[in-house]
């Protein structure tokens, strides 16, 4: 986060910046904090703040640092390599909705 910047105005910033979405702080509904073994640094934890986003209008493009993105479907099992946090709590999180 940018100094003095809010968890949901980072996010705001981020979805623009990185996959070219434009959404309102209004979009997003807050889920919870989650934590988790960080995938490519052994000992360490990733912490995240996680929010439903809704309203999303535009088309998904990566963009600045990201060079690819996929869809992946919560109830269904994928071979993609996913990081733990996403693995074991975001995918079952998502797929309650």
């Amino acid at each position: 986060m940018e100094p003095g910047e809010t968890p949901e105005q980072a996010l705001v910033r981020e979805l623009k910046e990185e996959l070219s979405i434009q959404i309102a702080i209004a979009d997003l509904t807050y889920l919870g904090h989650f934590s988790d073994q960080a995938v490519n640094e052994p000992g360490y934890v990733v912490e995240a703040d996680v929010y439903r986003v809704q309203g999303v209008n535009s088309v998904v493009t990566p963009a600045a640092e990201i060079a690819e993105i996929a869809w992946v479907n919560p109830k269904t099992p994928t071979t993609l390599p996913l990081a733990p946090l996403t693995q074991q709590q975001l995918l079952p999180l998502a797929a309650a909705f």
